[in-house]
């Protein structure tokens, strides 16, 4: 659904044919008009917004109606801060339709033109004519998270000419790169900003996490860390440096601090699985600790697919056939594109839930997860819970469903029991889908940069 994505990726009023006009703004009045058309992209609808002899200072809280119901707006001279906020369904009168709320602040301070009219009957007026814009949107309803745009490093045009101003956009250039086995990562990288090159081990811990270089330091970096996450194909730099003093330029010496992200596709893999950079390249980066990096992919949106999800598939499935007290489920998740391998439940077929219980840890993807089976009637259900942040990193989405089908007959072999060799899986109906936001970040899985 169209409407939906928009509404869960950018939410937003597209502000077109803006004017306001001030009374006697000479004498410090701020008794005005405002008028412009709002249009909401996630269901192409426009609205026309106006207001007569209202107070522009904004220390009225009050707020004025659109033509389309449940849209209204605030402006505030001088800043001028344009607040939208209003609701809106998304397939209206389907059974899977959504209503969505949201509000948000724009500025529109582009003014193209303005005129007096001297002569009119509240007095001077200025009407000034200013330039299309958007106010971007915060959700609170259906649920409350602040959709973000990716964020993608600047890359400068030209070299600037000192450490200080490059440093605002800091990058590095990999000389040379490769991580063993074992771990063993070795790399030489050069901070762009002051043109300080170094090479540095680490001992990766095999989790995708930061870790610090040895012997990275000298007089101008301070510090650097490495992440590698070879099974979601990112290289990532951290580092903090100072700039030395240069001729004939202004400059600061810090300390500075970066963070860069490369995809890996380029890598070369050879057996044992040792991996290296065929030649240099140029990672660019952010200042300070960047944007909010998510934890689920924004391409393949764990969030969108989550609310549009309508099953879960069971790919396979392992019950030991002698005493059918321990089983292996391999279930599949439409909404986040995961695969979850629970192996080692400890099985009871009453009908009843039970926690999956699994010999091993759950798979990081899943925040909880229950099992139903009724093997009187043959039925199985999963009641699972799951984390989606890639519409809005700081305020990640907790999604629960649960799902349930009629088995086919098993089939045996051997001390196990499960689904046919030939079978594609059985679809688990979505019967109940709920959803609210976090208050915090993500702290498990792959960090999955925006580039």
């Amino acid at each position: 659904m169209a409407c939906v994505d928009v509404s869960l990726s950018y939410p937003r009023w597209e502000i077109t044919n803006m004017v306001f006009t001030v009374v006697n703004y000479s004498q410090a009045y701020t008794i005005g008009d405002v008028a412009f058309t709002a249009r909401n992209p996630a269901i192409n609808l426009s609205t026309n917004c106006w207001a007569e002899d209202i107070e522009l200072s904004g220390s009225s809280d009050a707020w004025h109606a659109c033509t389309v119901p449940g849209t209204d707006f605030q402006f505030r001279l001088g800043s001028y801060d344009l607040k939208m906020r209003g609701s809106w369904d998304c397939g209206a009168g389907d059974s899977r339709s959504m209503q969505f709320k949201a509000g948000g602040v724009g500025n529109t301070a582009g003014i193209r033109r303005c005129d007096d009219f001297p002569y009119e009957a509240r007095g001077w007026e200025t009407r000034c004519m200013m330039d299309d814009s958007a106010v971007a949107a915060g959700l609170s309803s259906p649920v409350a998270i602040e959709p973000t745009q990716p964020a993608v490093p600047e890359i400068p045009e030209f070299k600037a000419r000192s450490c200080t101003d490059r440093s605002a956009t800091p990058g590095w250039t990999i000389g040379s790169f490769s991580v063993a086995g074992d771990g063993s990562l070795k790399i030489n990288v050069t901070n762009l900003s002051n043109e300080q090159g170094l090479a540095c081990e680490a001992k990766l811990d095999g989790k995708g996490k930061w870790v610090d270089c040895k012997d990275a330091t000298s007089k101008n970096i301070v510090s650097t860390g490495l992440l590698f996450d070879g099974e979601h194909g990112i290289l990532g730099v951290k580092q903090t440096w100072n700039c030395p003093a240069e001729p004939y330029v202004e400059s600061e010496p810090g300390p500075y601090t970066g963070v860069g992200y490369l995809t890996t596709a380029q890598l070369k893999c050879a057996s044992g699985s040792t991996c290296s950079l065929p030649q240099a390249t140029t990672l660019n980066g952010y200042i300070n600790a960047g944007p909010g990096i998510p934890h689920t992919s924004y391409v393949r949106s764990c969030t969108l697919n989550s609310f549009n999800s309508t099953s879960l598939t069971l790919k396979s499935y392992e019950i030991s056939s002698a005493t059918r007290k321990s089983a292996t489920f391999d279930l599949y998740n439409q909404g986040s594109g995961d695969n979850y391998k629970i192996a080692g439940v400890a099985l009871s077929d009453d009908g009843a839930w039970h926690d999956c219980s699994p010999s091993e840890a759950l798979p990081w993807q899943l925040d909880g997860c229950q099992y139903s089976l009724d093997a009187a009637h043959e039925k199985l259900g999963f009641k699972i819970k799951w984390d989606c942040d890639d519409r809005d990193p700081l305020h990640p989405i907790l999604f629960e469903a649960e799902a349930s089908a009629t088995l086919p007959k098993e089939e045996c072999a051997s001390d196990k029991c499960g689904l046919a060799k030939d079978s594609k899986g059985v679809e688990l109906a979505i019967s109940s889908l709920t959803w609210a936001s976090s208050k915090k970040p993500m702290d498990k899985g792959p960090l999955l940069p925006w580039i």
